[in-house]
């Protein structure tokens, strides 16, 4: 028979092997819950922030080109480069945390290739070109654009991915804790049972401990997660167990709230950057920017000022402030000073300073200059302060400071680097601010010259048609005798006189013709006009030109008339001004086709020669004022430089359009589409003069 000594070294042996099994069963429960947490903290966080690293980058350098591709200034082109910097790091990092996570790395992967698409088709080119004649069509940009959501969806992709592995291991954690005190639960009922054979006692020392202890596990589970577990009573082994799991909601309670503050604080970011892009004016940006950034990072006061601007982006200094209410709010100019050589060598840092606090000073403020400023805003009950710079490219363009009170919470690293986001977000939008007032003053100045331009170029127009009158007149006289014999000698000089007269009238005519059209004063009577019974006459002005260069102008039409709406004089000026100038630019014993069709609801008017033609580099500016050809002035071809510009600006008061095809040494074609009145079609038919 088993002895009663036997039978309690039995239930002894038994209660030391259940209490060493629990105290296995709770380290191995705390390895593993520690394991998983410092996966949480080692890898899913630091690849989260890769992550938004990433997205940060690649908005940065979005901005930045679109900001240059706006202004061509290169100052935006400063972002783009650290982007393109910054991007492979990020990524390399998802690369170098995710590489057992062949989930995980495909979505890496997935943004990897959208944003070197989007970099490679868009912005890569654009930064290495720096060409400020850069224009990108709206189709490329339309490309760009769906490019880069493409990649935006990636990186959000991925982003709910590691939210979702986070998720998961926390619910592991929640599992393995509630499986650990089930375990524990259960060997502490199964102690219980042992120790009701050895005594009130022992159940005193180990009941109560995992009773008080389930219930805080309770609690935590159910959303508690203040909740811990009493380390100073019971067993030992109860004790550590309790030690064991305080640490562990400890550390996951720090883990959410940091998490919970970076979204928070990145929340806060995008706020504040859709309120800075809902104006396009400096001071509104300042002054309806400082009731949210006080409220979404939750201050008791603000301070906000702009510098006077310079150079591209001039603008006058504004401050604002809350709550304005106190008089005291308003900075002495000594202060206002400090602050903004404060915020100069901040923007060169790319930090923010709080204060007090010596060891973020970094040499950047003295103690009596600190002092001077707590001084100020102890004034108004502010004790701790963060100081950010607004400022975009290498420009710092004002401050920012935030304040709290004494019973408030002191500034943090997270607070304080979303403070300098914010800081770049409100920089860029006042520069893209002064830059559009500045484009709207520079347009009124431009529309005022030209105006100015006009009204002279139509006064002077005017003053010499009297006096051009006058000499024709004379001249007129004298060539048919009135005053006398003219010898031959002197009946030379007259035409010349004559010819140059007729080419100062023609061009006060059109002087004063472009002047109506620029001013709006230009009478059009909208009425049928044939454009072959135009041709026709304009033949027959150019003849005696023609006839003396023996070029012959050939009309191409169909037999019926091909009618338009228009002013017949405005037309007529068009058709003349084209032959004219395909007569004088053709080679003696050249040819000058006049084409008449329609197309599309359109007569289209095509008029060839085979003359000198234009050089590549001139076709931009032939509708140019006064413009010329560099080989029709080579060549001493008489011209205004204002026929095409007429022409053009003629057509498109009567809806069309002009086309100018030429090669060098092969000639020219200018093509017109006015749209055509009702009428019908018939085959072409030639005509030759």
């Amino acid at each position: 028979m088993t002895t009663v000594r036997k039978r309690l070294r039995r239930l002894i042996t038994l209660t030391v092997v259940l209490v060493l099994a629990l105290t296995a069963l709770g380290t191995v429960a705390v390895l593993i819950l520690a394991g998983r947490i410092n996966e949480l903290d080692t890898r899913i966080a630091p690849t989260n922030t890769a992550n938004v690293q990433t997205l940060q980058s690649m908005t940065d350098i979005e901005t930045g080109v679109r900001g240059y591709l706006l202004t061509h200034d290169p100052a935006f082109l400063a972002p783009v480069d650290r982007g393109l910097a910054e991007v492979p790091a990020a990524l390399q990092q998802l690369d170098a945390s995710l590489a057992d996570s062949p989930a995980l790395m495909a979505l890496v992967a997935a943004e990897r290739n959208s944003s070197a698409a989007w970099l490679r088709d868009f912005a890569r080119p654009i930064a290495e070109r720096r060409d400020a004649q850069l224009q990108v069509s709206t189709a490329a940009q339309q490309d760009a654009k769906r490019e880069f959501d493409a990649f935006r969806t990636d990186n959000a992709a991925l982003g709910n991915a590691l939210s979702e592995r986070r998720q998961s291991l926390l619910a592991l954690v929640r599992r393995r804790t509630t499986g650990a005190a089930v375990i524990l639960i259960g060997g502490a009922l199964a102690g219980l049972a042992v120790a009701s054979l050895l005594g009130r006692r022992i159940i005193r020392e180990v009941a109560p401990p995992l009773v008080d202890l389930s219930e805080v596990v309770g609690r935590w589970r159910g959303g508690d997660r203040a909740a811990r577990a009493d380390e100073e009573h019971g067993v030992i082994e109860v004790r550590d167990v309790a030690r064991g799991f305080n640490a562990l909601t400890e550390e996951n309670t720090a883990v959410l709230a940091d998490i919970a503050e970076r979204n928070r604080l990145a929340e806060a970011v995008r706020t504040i950057g859709r309120y800075v892009g809902e104006t396009l004016a400096a001071d509104d940006v300042t002054d309806r920017t400082v009731g949210p950034v006080l409220a979404t990072l939750e201050a008791d006061a603000i301070w906000m000022r702009t510098f006077q601007g310079r150079g591209e982006a001039p603008g006058r200094g504004h401050g604002a402030w809350l709550p304005e209410g106190d008089r005291r709010m308003s900075p002495p100019p000594a202060i206002t000073a400090l602050a903004a050589r404060i915020a100069a060598q901040l923007w060169e840092r790319h930090e923010a300073l709080r204060l007090p606090s010596a060891e973020d000073s970094s040499g950047i403020v003295t103690p009596d200059e600190e002092a001077e400023i707590l001084e100020y805003t102890g004034q108004v009950g502010i004790d701790s302060l963060v100081v950010s710079p607004l400022g975009a490219g290498k420009e710092c363009l004002g401050y920012l400071v935030l304040g709290r009170s004494p019973n408030s919470r002191r500034w943090s690293v997270l607070e304080t680097s979303a403070m300098v986001q914010m800081g770049r977000d409100i920089g860029r939008a006042i520069l893209h601010a002064r830059l559009f007032e500045r484009e709207q003053d520079l347009v009124t100045q431009v529309s005022a010259l030209d105006r100015q331009k006009s009204e002279f170029v139509s006064m002077v127009s005017h003053e010499l048609r009297t006096p051009i009158t006058s000499i024709s007149g004379y001249l007129e006289l004298v060539r048919h005798g009135d005053v006398g014999e003219v010898p031959p000698e002197i009946d030379e000089m007259l035409t010349i006189i004559e010819r140059n007269t007729q080419r100062l009238r023609q061009l006060i005519e059109d002087l004063l013709i472009l002047s109506r059209i620029e001013s709006a004063t230009l009478r059009t009577e909208t009425l049928p006009v044939d454009l072959r019974e135009l041709c026709t006459e304009a033949r027959a002005v150019v003849s005696p030109l023609a006839g003396s260069r023996q070029v012959t102008v050939e009309i191409e039409s169909r037999p019926e008339p091909l009618t338009v709406l228009g002013d017949h004089g405005q037309l007529e000026r068009v058709v003349n001004n084209l032959l004219t100038n395909a007569v004088k630019f053709s080679h003696p014993g050249g040819r000058v086709q006049l084409r008449l069709s329609e197309s599309e609801g359109c007569a289209v008017l095509e008029c060839e020669d085979h003359g000198i033609g234009i050089p590549a580099g001139d076709k931009p500016k032939l509708f140019t004022q006064f413009y010329r050809a560099s080989n029709a002035t080579a060549q001493a071809v008489p011209g205004t430089g204002l026929g095409l510009t007429i022409v053009r600006s003629i057509v498109v008061q009567h809806g069309g359009s002009v086309e100018i095809h030429s090669v060098e040494d092969r000639g020219t074609t200018a093509r017109i589409r006015i749209p055509l009145a009702p009428s019908a079609t018939a085959a072409p038919v030639v005509d030759r003069h």
